[in-house]
């Protein structure tokens, strides 16, 4: 999403201090308006008591990236969609992670995902392309072995991985490219990846959907569907599944 100069003019002129940011005194409402849609898109929320808006990290991360005059709407751009608990445990036993297991997350997010599977093993990666979910990874306790921030699909693949357990964005119908790409950072003996898709994954014609569903045919993959509003508390209710393949 691309700001309008008067907006990033607005927030150059806006200050920041722990979560909250303040907007510097009165303004047109109209010009408000766009700036406060530009604040929730970088994940701000108006709070009627502090006078300011409220962000789940520090506010002066998100304000540098404002006044950069554009800002990633999670959901609809990058169709970030947090996993819920009840996905995760699913997922987790589907995994089979073993003590010993180097294991990849390469859509991390806040945490979800990454926080439990830590608690099984020694050794987990995980790639996240949102700066405003860095700072949540770390302070995630226990065997987080490296914290890269960028885009998964740029990343040249090297097949160390025991397993990879992921949740990859839905915007655009990208998941499938994601999942393909993760695949080929598994050991080519052993390696598992369960990972959340639409259910689409069982009927859709794309040139992906089909290459990710030969593959997972071809090697006695299973797709679970997952019951209707597993990822309602997250802001959609698309229909999703869960893909579970070995090499």
């Amino acid at each position: 999403m691309h700001l309008d100069t008067e907006v990033v003019d607005v927030l150059k002129r806006s200050s920041a201090s722990g979560n909250q940011l303040k907007l510097p005194g009165q303004l047109d409402r109209k010009l408000y308006v766009k700036v406060a849609k530009a604040i929730e898109c970088a994940g701000g929320k108006w709070d009627r008591r502090s006078g300011s808006h409220l962000f789940e990290g520090p506010a002066e991360e998100a304000l540098r990236i404002l006044q950069g005059g554009s800002v990633v709407n999670q959901k609809s751009e990058l169709g970030y969609f947090p996993t819920p608990d009840e996905v995760v445990g699913a997922m987790i036993c589907w995994a089979c992670i073993r003590p010993g297991d180097k294991v990849l997350e390469p859509s991390a997010g806040k945490g979800n995902i990454v926080r439990a599977v830590s608690r099984l093993c020694k050794s987990v990666t995980a790639v996240e392309i949102d700066h405003q979910h860095i700072a949540d990874l770390k302070k995630i306790a226990g065997p987080l072995d490296e914290i890269i921030e960028g885009d998964f699909l740029q990343i040249e693949p090297k097949p160390i991985f025991d397993r990879v357990v992921m949740n990859p964005p839905f915007a655009d119908l990208t998941a499938p490219r994601h999942i393909l790409h993760a695949l080929k950072f598994l050991k080519p003996k052993g390696g598992r990846l369960v990972s959340i898709c639409p259910a689409s994954i069982e009927f859709r014609k794309t040139k992906l959907f089909n290459e990710l569903r030969s593959f997972v045919e071809d090697h006695d993959g299973d797709i679970l569907p997952l019951k209707e509003g597993s990822f309602h508390e997250s802001g959609t209710d698309v229909r999703t599944c869960i893909i579970g393949v070995s090499l």
